[in-house]
């Protein structure tokens, strides 16, 4: 993180999400999806 030019460091860390989603978030998305779509 760098305190100095955050703008430049969320879109690193955007850019990191879209190609390694944390863990916390892919169980979030696969509960989400399951929620809303139960039938697949």
């Amino acid at each position: 993180m760098n305190p100095i030019n955050p703008s430049i460091c969320r879109p690193q860390a955007d850019r990191w999400v879209a190609i390694r989603p944390k863990p916390l978030q892919s169980m979030q998305s696969m509960q989400s999806k399951s929620i809303r779509k139960p039938a697949e």
